[in-house]
């Protein structure tokens, strides 16, 4: 039997919502709403909690002198992934247990999930020129008009080279393109020396430090990416066995 510890000074929610944005959430929130009442013995939510506050979102476009570039905020659905890592984290703080584990890993794995900590994430395209934005921007825009109607589809599909301003082609890289391909990302993490800091609730309040890391490989698509799968599938492997 595992002895659950509870902290101090916490309060606990029937209900936390999380990601309630956009439509969705406000559907969801005004679904859950309708089960609340705290003064009926028969009702299934006495308590409900939406989470944040978030971050500012910030500026769309904006220059990083540290790395030397300019970004634009990705409007991605990889959020929602990191939601529901972030509250899978939240319910099994020492990690989802593995098949046969052994006293060692299982020590091993408490310890290095102990050091996660909630994080808000922002997904940045970088470039040294201004004007590859408005490239960007033109082909996201035609894009988002043309995939609306059957007739556009069609036509992103015929003619994608001219649709997308040389963005994508038909017969995809050559073998040599893809050889001669390398890619560079820089994660910036942004946090607080001291966790007074992070529990104050004055929205002025920055981070204090940062961390930013730069990661490069070969082409990232064809072969960094059956790179990354193969090699986390090693210690499943390994440990498996």
């Amino acid at each position: 039997m595992v002895e659950e510890h509870q902290p101090e000074n916490c309060n606990y929610y029937d209900l936390v919502i999380l990601g309630a944005s956009g439509f969705t959430g406000k559907y969801v929130v005004k679904e859950a709403l309708k089960f609340l009442n705290t003064t009926s013995p028969i009702s299934p939510l006495k308590t409900i909690a939406l989470a944040g506050p978030l971050p500012s979102k910030g500026p769309l476009i904006e220059h990083q002198k540290k790395v030397e570039l300019w970004e634009l905020k990705l409007p991605l659905s990889d959020s929602m992934v990191d939601i529901r890592t972030l509250s899978t984290l939240a319910e099994n703080p020492h990690g989802l247990p593995g098949v046969n584990e052994s006293d060692e890993h299982i020590e091993k794995r408490k310890n290095f999930w102990l050091t996660m900590k909630p994080s808000h994430i922002r997904v940045m395209f970088g470039s040294k020129s201004f004007l590859d934005f408005l490239r960007f921007i033109s082909v996201g825009m035609i894009i988002s008009l043309f995939g609306r109607l059957g007739f556009g589809r069609w036509l992103l599909l015929k003619f994608p080279s001219v649709l997308t301003l040389g963005c994508f082609r038909k017969e995809g890289p050559s073998e040599e393109e893809v050889e001669s391909a390398t890619f560079k990302m820089w994660f910036v993490g942004q946090s607080y020396s001291r966790e007074n800091l992070a529990a104050s609730h004055k929205e002025s309040r920055k981070p204090d430090i940062e961390i930013v890391t730069r990661v490069m490989g070969p082409e990232v698509g064809y072969l960094t990416t059956p790179v990354i799968n193969s090699s986390s599938m090693c210690p499943y492997c390994t440990e498996s066995t």
